[in-house]
């Protein structure tokens, strides 16, 4: 079963800084390569959810950590508590040395 994977306004964000940054410096292969290891991620986490470790956790929610394949990227991705999660969110996306502030899976209207 898939599940709508959709992304926060964070991950947007997040992403257009990079998207930005590679362009800056003429690198659309690279930019490319982020395009599409994002989009087999999303594809991949809408079949697996639960296949990533978690990151942080509440009452209600789970934050999973995924490692981009061949990418020096990290995704952070959010969803319900529970064996069937209907919808999973991208909430963060981070170079892997890039530091990462705390995020609670909470603070999110869900």
């Amino acid at each position: 079963m898939e599940r709508t994977v959709r992304f926060r306004p964070s991950f947007v964000a997040d992403f257009d800084r990079q998207r930005d940054f590679l362009i800056e410096r003429g690198e659309t292969i690279r930019l490319e390569r982020l395009f599409l290891g994002i989009e087999a991620a999303r594809r991949r986490v809408s079949r697996f959810p639960f296949a990533h470790p978690v990151e942080a956790e509440s009452e209600r929610h789970l934050l999973r950590r995924l490692k981009l394949t061949d990418l020096p990227f990290v995704i952070l991705y959010a969803h319900a508590r529970g064996d069937r999660p209907r919808r999973i969110w991208f909430v963060r996306l981070f170079h892997y040395r890039q530091g990462r502030a705390t995020v609670d899976p909470d603070l999110w209207a869900w």
